[in-house]
């Protein structure tokens, strides 16, 4: 992961937990929140890990590889939870592996950014502060063949396809704003065409195949969720986007 990227989730995470409301309070003070609710309230996340694509092949002896073995995933995205078990999001996901031969090294590398209009259920346990979660959803994928490389080889995979997501994971709450889980996410997409051209020396063509392709995939992932605003407290009061208070009890101060 980037600099650029730790950078956003170390301040993303240290936000979460400077606009926490306070939860404890001096005997017979104001009231203790006893429960984590995320019910009612707007989300943002960010997420990232590796993305196994289950067939690598592309068109004759080209395929997705990378230099590390890692195929980095940069994802995120935004719900609403409508009620304690069902919220409604919008998830991207984006990767970028390189396209290899094994006779001419790196040819190309392939972009892929997909979107997805989903549901999840979750059932939150321990007080809520254990939230285990499934989601699934389907949207498109938008995919472009860029780099230059091998400029004898022409590569031909661009299309938009549609696509679907299942997803399985956790979240658990470090604060009423913040919580940080893992996931095991699939990505299923539908086969399409991948051509590739490839002349010799004298500019000749000495092969031209088109064979299918597919990008389905398994993600095992790490995320950051935040929670703009404050969760309700027991008379259901709740700020969306900014708390009223700051992240301590002043008296106590």
């Amino acid at each position: 992961m980037g600099g650029w990227t730790r950078g956003v989730l170390g301040s993303v995470l240290l936000w979460g937990c400077l606009s926490t409301p306070a939860r404890a309070a001096e005997a017979g003070g104001e009231h203790t929140e006893s429960r984590l609710g995320d019910t009612g309230r707007f989300y943002l996340w960010l997420q990232t890990g590796h993305a196994a694509i289950l067939d690598r092949s592309l068109a004759s002896d080209l395929e997705f590889d990378t230099p590390n073995g890692i195929n980095v995933v940069l994802g995120g995205g935004g719900g609403y939870n409508l009620t304690d078990h069902w919220s409604l999001e919008l998830q991207g996901h984006g990767t970028e592996p390189d396209v290899r031969s094994g006779s001419l090294g790196k040819v190309r590398e392939y972009s892929n950014i997909t979107l997805i209009p989903g549901v999840r259920f979750r059932w939150p346990v321990y007080d809520g502060a254990l939230v285990p979660w499934i989601s699934a959803g389907v949207g498109a994928s938008i995919n472009d063949v860029n780099d230059t490389g091998n400029t004898r080889i022409k590569l031909e995979a661009d299309d938009m396809t549609i696509a679907g997501s299942v997803a399985v994971g956790f979240d658990y709450f470090i604060s009423p704003n913040v919580a940080i889980g893992l996931s095991l996410q699939s990505l299923i997409y539908p086969g399409q065409d991948a051509r590739v051209t490839l002349r010799d020396a004298g500019n000749r063509i000495v092969l031209d195949r088109t064979e299918q392709m597919n990008l389905t995939s398994i993600s095992p992932l790490a995320h950051i969720r935040v929670f703009p605003g404050q969760a309700g407290d027991g008379g259901g009061s709740r700020r969306y986007f900014l708390a009223d208070h700051g992240p301590f009890d002043t008296d106590a101060v």
